[in-house]
């Protein structure tokens, strides 16, 4: 990423943490609250946040556990992180409930001071999510904070833009002896974005099973993947086209070795299109399947003439969770 925006994102963050760790009883909460409200005020750190909370299954589970006097801690690097995530979303967005963090400090601590086990809280659960989020911030795991302001910038700002671009290359393929390009433009333009938002990629790599259409090597180690599709259902564009997509995405993962996996839709009729999932974060859908996490991206290109709430009843084409993941498990099946 670009490091000056990463280096001001870091100080802004440590900024907020410090004055949370530094904050006594009486004005903890407030100050916990303050930074939960900062976290998820920014695209990036609200994408490392949404993964988090899906990161340990067992997590919420634990944190109310503990809300109810039980003493646990977690295992691993991950566990911490994610068990601290759940806790004090759960100490903040009950807005019937306060000081609730006061009374977990005091079943992990000997101390009737209030003060004093406090500290206990900070380390178990406002440290490890500060060094987890702050170890994020230069993985691709924020990306999807990047892909969601992207979706943004495209449907406030970029709309005609982007439709003009992907209308020229059907007039193109249109023609004798030609082929549209509208997916590989728009896609371009997606990568544009990504580059000058200072992550670093290369263009198309050829895996086992095909061509992916991005891979980031900002880490080597940890590359990127992501899909770009069209959606249409008026041409070859259709649902079966994006359920072909979200495997091809998943087949990736399994090729790279990766946990997460990105499809992006970009949207070009008047139709709507909606991922029925079981997990959605922000209206982010995504789905798990083996161990592999897979997000929707859309991006409403159509050039609406009226206002959502005017627009009346449209036809929703809408893909069930079921009907993305039903091929993979055939395939599995039918390898056994």
């Amino acid at each position: 990423m670009n490091t000056d925006i990463v280096q001001r994102l870091r100080y802004k963050l440590q900024k907020r943490a410090r004055k949370v760790n530094s904050a006594g009883y009486q004005t903890f909460h407030f100050a916990l609250q303050r930074w939960w409200g900062f976290l998820h005020s920014n695209e990036l750190l609200l994408g490392i946040l949404e993964q988090l909370a899906d990161l340990v299954p067992t997590a919420k589970e634990d944190a109310e556990r503990i809300i109810n006097g039980e003493r646990l801690h977690g295992e691993s690097e991950e566990e911490e992180s994610s068990l601290a995530y759940w806790i004090i979303k759960l100490c903040i967005e009950p807005e019937d409930v306060k000081d609730r963090e006061i009374y977990i400090a005091h079943s992990y601590s000997q101390s009737g001071n209030h003060n004093e086990a406090l500290e206990i809280f900070k380390d178990m659960f406002v440290d490890p999510l500060y060094e987890y989020i702050d170890e994020q911030i230069d993985d691709q795991r924020a990306v999807l904070g990047l892909l969601r302001r992207y979706k943004h910038t495209c449907e406030w700002f970029q709309r005609n833009d982007l439709l003009d671009i992907y209308q020229k290359e059907v007039e193109r393929g249109a023609q004798e002896g030609k082929k549209g390009r509208g997916e590989k433009q728009l896609a371009l333009h997606l990568y544009e974005y990504l580059y000058n938002q200072g992550l670093s990629f290369s263009i198309e790599p050829t895996s086992v099973s095909g061509e992916a259409d991005l891979i980031d090597s900002q880490n080597t180690d940890d590359p990127l993947i992501a899909d770009i599709k069209l959606f249409d259902p008026s041409s070859s564009k259709n649902k079966s086209y994006i359920i072909k997509g979200f495997q091809q995405v998943y087949q990736y993962t399994l090729d790279f070795n990766e946990p997460f996996g990105y499809l992006v839709i970009f949207k070009t009729c008047e139709d709507g299109l909606a991922i029925s999932a079981a997990n959605q974060e922000q209206s982010t859908s995504f789905v798990t399947v083996n161990g592999k996490t897979i997000f929707i991206v859309i991006i409403d290109l159509y050039p609406h003439d009226k206002s959502a709430s005017k627009r009346g009843k449209l036809k929703i084409h809408t893909i069930s969770e079921d009907e993305l993941v039903t091929q993979i498990t055939e395939d599995q099946e039918a390898l056994r």
